[in-house]
């Protein structure tokens, strides 16, 4: 079930190894199965996809991916605070995907389970399907839209709640 996707873009100097850093302690922190899935560098182009999973129980599984892609992309020395420092001169765009699977491990595979699970589904765990459980990933990727934009300096004043 798809949940959310957000996009993000930014033109500008940026300091690629902090973002890198920041993008993998997220999925760290949030006890994700990481994968680089992509990983292509053509000057003047980076690619990246990233996809993390989660197992939350026996039945349901949350995954994250990251699509990174820039242009125009050359490095720059900056110096701040009379250290010498390497930034990264791009366009870029994010695009942050969350999907929560069900049933991931195919127990419901007969057709008398298949029907145990549409009743589950419709009337049992209705609200917690449609509501509970996609919202917490939800905003846990408005979390991780959040860590980039500060790595980014895209945040505003005041944010989104």
């Amino acid at each position: 079930m798809h949940v959310a996707t957000f996009e993000l873009r930014h033109g500008g100097t940026f300091d690629l190894d902090k973002l890198y850093a920041v993008m993998r302690k997220w999925y760290k922190d949030r006890k994700y199965f990481f994968q680089e899935d992509v990983h292509k560098f053509k000057p003047p182009e980076l690619e990246l996809e990233w996809s993390g999973t989660r197992k939350e129980t026996g039945y349901r599984q949350a995954k994250v991916n990251m699509a990174f892609h820039s242009w125009y992309h050359k490095e720059v020395k900056v110096k701040k605070g009379g250290k010498e420092k390497t930034l990264v001169d791009a366009r870029i765009q994010i695009i942050l995907t969350a999907t929560m699977i069900y049933d991931y491990s195919e127990r419901f595979n007969t057709p008398v389970l298949c029907a145990l699970e549409k009743f589950l589904k419709k009337f049992v765990l209705f609200y917690y399907y449609m509501i509970v459980w996609p919202d917490r990933l939800y905003y846990e990727l408005v979390d991780f839209q959040n860590k980039i934009k500060e790595v980014l300096d895209s945040t505003t004043a005041r944010g989104a709640f």
